[in-house]
């Protein structure tokens, strides 16, 4: 199985990549992460308001069962040492540099290893 991580995977982009991975035959989502404030907590933790209680889902399907538990990483300091691919759901000047200096700062992502700026290549 190809090991990927979502970077942004708490917002409406990042819940479609997870929708269009699920049951993928290929690929298995290993890591999340997401802004500092999600950081720490369990992905449905993170997803769920804090005022109301609502789950913050934008997704038609139904959530992925599978991620609810896993954790949510700082997307700034994400570990992708272990990971094949990893997903953007972020676009424009701020995120690109944050994700160039994510994979330089760790030299994770090396020859062999990939990363999808793009969600809007992926998902259309």
């Amino acid at each position: 199985m190809i090991k990927a991580g979502i970077v942004g995977a708490t917002g409406i982009v990042g819940q479609q990549f997870l929708v269009a991975l699920k049951d993928h035959p290929w690929i298995e989502i290993a890591a999340l992460a997401a802004s500092e404030r999600s950081a720490g907590r369990s992905y449905k933790e993170a997803i769920i308001d804090a005022q109301s209680g609502a789950l913050r889902w934008f997704c038609q399907e139904p959530p992925v069962e599978e991620v609810m538990a896993m954790p949510v990483q700082n997307a700034i300091e994400m570990d992708v040492s272990a990971l094949d691919i990893v997903f953007s759901a972020k676009h424009g000047e701020p995120p690109r540099r944050h994700l160039i200096r994510m994979s330089a700062s760790a030299r994770n992502l090396t020859k062999n290893k990939y990363l999808i700026y793009s969600a809007r290549l992926f998902l259309n």
